[in-house]
């Protein structure tokens, strides 16, 4: 037989390379997917916010990006990205707003989104309210949220839809910023809406809220209200209801509502004692009110000016600037020794009028609100001059406005016409 060479056995027909095949063909579809479906939406997106700033004004960047349908997923799905890529995020946000119809469930995610900025979710709160109902539905249902910043930030857009009624009902909330948050938004209602007697009515009932923090609150509203109130004539409504406050078993309520009651329809004798226990109680609002409470030309009596002299040496600045304000006003020769030992000490600023929703009309430091007291005291603060001069060269421009003013008052100088 002749000789055949053995050949080498055939491999085992196998789909392996086949597998390989398909598997690289859907992974360069599913890249391709991922480009055209991610990649390059974000990248628009980014490219149009680092086009600098939007403004009220968003029919260009909502242009770029396709039209308000387009814009709308686009910029939500800009939003699902991680902060480090999309750091824009409430310029974005502010453009979603003004966006088609996609907007409102990817506004309402960002709203509850808990990782969000509040900065970002408040700006998303603002869209929802100026979205006629869908986006206000929204809202009320975020009001029974279980988590309290989403009820604070929808309670702060009542103010654009909301009546009356659903706005008293959030003083009731269990948490202090979503009540004071309510009262907020009543007294930007009586200021700007239509409905301003119906606001002022709620504000008034609100004085006799169970809850102590919604009476001092609204009671401290309706004092600054004060002129908004006169000229609509409503001063009687409120006089009353703070009136029907003054015997409030809480120091703090009556601290409040004495305040707010001088302007409306003194009772001396009443708030002066009221004012005196303020004073002395541990409470540093109260401390605070009770001082510039005093002002009141039917309050003051000479028999204060030592609490007030007592007061200059609080350990809270917004204390010791109201008993500043007050004493130059009324303290006399007694408080310029006292006025110029603030202005030598050491300078504390506060960093708000308003405190924890309360609003003072007071200087921003105590040795600011020592010069103004001492310029209103007049000639009799002439031994104050020496300590006043320096000021004159002093590196902040406030401090240095403030001295010429006073040095002006105590020497009698007629200001320029």
């Amino acid at each position: 037989m002749p000789n055949v060479t053995e050949q080498p056995p055939k491999s085992p027909r196998t789909w392996r390379p086949m597998a390989l095949w398909i598997a690289g063909i859907l992974l360069a579809l599913g890249l391709a997917w991922f480009i055209g479906a991610v990649v390059v939406p974000v990248w628009q997106v980014r490219s149009v916010l680092k086009r600098g700033p939007i403004g009220h004004i968003c029919d260009k960047p909502i242009g770029a990006l396709g039209g308000p349908d387009r814009a709308a997923r686009k910029l939500d799905l800009y939003l699902r990205m991680p902060h480090w890529l999309a750091s824009e995020r409430k310029t974005a946000v502010a453009i979603l707003g003004h966006c088609g119809s996609g907007r409102v469930p990817a506004l309402s995610r960002v709203l509850r989104d808990q990782r969000e900025a509040v900065h970002v979710r408040e700006t998303a709160a603002r869209g929802l309210a100026e979205t006629a109902d869908l986006g206000q539905a929204e809202l009320r249902a975020a009001l029974r949220s279980p988590d309290s910043t989403v009820r604070l930030l929808a309670t702060g857009t009542l103010y654009f839809f909301a009546p009356v009624p659903e706005i008293e009902a959030m003083l009731d909330d269990p948490d202090p910023a979503v009540r004071r948050r309510a009262l907020g938004v009543f007294y930007a209602c009586f200021s700007c809406r239509g409905d301003s007697r119906l606001a002022l009515s709620a504000m008034c009932r609100a004085v006799r809220h169970p809850l102590p923090d919604v009476r001092r609150r609204s009671a401290a509203e309706l004092g600054a209200l004060w002129i908004v109130i006169c000229q609509r004539d409503g001063q009687q409504e409120a006089g009353a209801a703070l009136a029907g406050g003054i015997d409030d078993p809480d120091l703090a309520v009556r601290v409040s509502v004495a305040r707010s009651l001088s302007k409306y329809g003194p009772q001396p004798e009443k708030q002066r004692a009221i004012f005196r226990a303020g004073l002395a109680c541990d409470d540093p609002l109260a401390r605070a009110e009770s001082a510039s409470g005093l002002c009141g030309g039917k309050v003051w009596t000479d028999e204060m000016a030592p609490l007030l002299i007592t007061a200059l040496g609080d350990r809270n600045p917004l204390v010791q600037i109201c008993a500043a304000q007050t004493l130059g006003s009324h303290g006399g020769q007694r408080a310029v020794g006292p006025l110029m030992a603030l202005l030598a000490a050491t300078e504390q600023r506060i960093d708000s009028k308003e405190t924890a929703g309360f609003r003072f009309d007071v200087e921003a430091s105590t040795r600011l609100a020592a010069i103004r007291a001492l310029g209103f005291l007049g000639s009799v603060a002439a031994e104050a001059v020496p300590a006043i001069e320096p000021l004159l060269n002093d590196s902040a421009p406030a401090l240095r406005a403030a001295a010429a003013e006073a040095l002006k008052k105590i020497r009698g100088e007629k200001p320029k016409p």
